[in-house]
């Protein structure tokens, strides 16, 4: 299961990576945002693996519900004493991720031969660190898979 899992993973950060462009680079920490050096990077993106529940499908076939997180990280700056840059910034992220969401959607991650459908999305309420000045924002979506039981 692992190596699907891994398969999907990268599929996501591979798509991503295309989606967002060269002026994003790939979180090294995605179980904890603030381990990332967040002062130096403007523009982050990363790609976590959650819970999984197996998934009723045809015999000879083992399927699971596996959640995925998106992660978006983006720096803002806050102009005359209000949240006006913090929420400039959070509709620009939506932006992205609705775009990034479209793709993963359309494209079955990339990888039509494993994954069967990606289903709801729920996206989190942001999150935003200030002593780096940064939004966080995330989606969770899941990924239905298949494997052939031997």
């Amino acid at each position: 299961m692992s190596n699907i899992v891994e398969q999907i993973n990268d599929g996501l950060t591979s798509l991503i990576a295309t989606e967002l462009g060269a002026t994003y680079s790939e979180l090294d920490f995605v179980f904890d945002i603030t381990r990332n050096n967040l002062r130096n990077s403007v523009k982050r993106y990363g790609v976590m693996p959650a819970f999984a529940a197996n998934s009723i499908t045809i015999t000879k076939n083992y399927s699971a519900d596996h959640e995925f997180q998106v992660i978006l990280v983006e720096r803002y700056v806050n102009k005359d004493k209000t949240d006006s840059g913090q929420k400039a910034k959070l509709f620009e992220m939506y932006d992205s991720m609705d775009t990034i969401l479209k793709k993963i959607y359309l494209s079955k991650v990339g990888l039509p031969a494993i994954v069967l459908s990606v289903g709801d999305f729920i996206l989190e309420a942001p999150e935003f660190i200030e002593e780096d000045k940064v939004a966080v924002l995330r989606a969770t979506l899941t990924v239905k898979y298949r494997q052939v039981l031997s």
